[in-house]
């Protein structure tokens, strides 16, 4: 299994060496899934790994790996894209005793409360994982694949993903607001950290709208980031 306590060593030319090799391999797994018609759906840490006696990177759990186009499902993980996470709006079952939920301007912090009310249709609003919205996409792999990219690159930076070492709520809330300004501070820490060929191969894998990713990871693996640091 891969560790993600890796993703906090300090860089140095054999991380970045070691980083490219499981990129790589990782790509090409992905590249054959989608050939055949399939997306993994889960991509995380804790589905890659190596075999003991084996220096090959293995992608592994086809639990959630479902055919292109069919919908799909499963409980919330790492690699959930934004698209996946909705809101939802129901009745309070507490009448006399209603929480309303809102979220302030940066939609940071929830404020709840309870207030005596007559009203019996007050309405909650929650955020949820919402996996059956989605038809089954590369462009699901291709957010997965960059948010492994990203944590391999920014290391100690990597508290600008949205998805990182947060407790459910406050991941789900940080892939629904999720947007272009979000991506752009990831890519200036990229460009900071490796430079422009990093920072753009990342601004098209965590695209807030999943059109908007690469169609393909020949397409990916083909962009110079891999094609000249793989060169080396």
């Amino acid at each position: 299994m891969f560790e993600t306590s890796r993703f906090r060593k300090r860089k140095n030319a054999q991380w970045a060496r070691k980083s490219l090799n499981l990129l790589l391999a990782l790509g090409r797994v992905l590249n054959y899934f989608h050939s055949v018609g399939y997306i993994h759906g889960s991509v995380e840490p804790s589905t890659i790994g190596k075999f003991q006696g084996s220096n090959n990177w293995k992608l592994l759990n086809m639990r959630s790996a479902t055919r292109i186009g069919q919908r799909m499902k499963g409980e919330l993980r790492y690699g959930a894209p934004p698209e996946s996470i909705s809101m939802s709006y129901k009745k309070s079952d507490s009448p006399g005793i209603v929480k309303k939920v809102s979220f302030d301007a940066n939609f940071v912090n929830d404020k709840v409360s309870c207030d005596d009310s007559d009203d019996e249709n007050e309405i909650i609003q929650s955020l949820e994982f919402s996996p059956k919205q989605c038809n089954a996409a590369i462009s699901w792999d291709m957010w997965s694949f960059g948010l492994i990219m990203g944590q391999l690159i920014l290391g100690q930076s990597m508290v600008l993903l949205p998805n990182i070492e947060k407790a459910t709520d406050a991941h789900m809330k940080n892939l629904f607001k999720y947007d272009d300004s979000s991506l752009m501070k990831i890519v200036e820490a990229a460009r900071r950290v490796s430079g422009n060929d990093a920072a753009d191969i990342l601004a098209k894998l965590l695209q807030p709208r999943p059109e908007d990713r690469p169609q393909s990871m020949d397409e990916v693996l083909s962009h110079n980031y891999f094609v000249i640091h793989e060169g080396r």
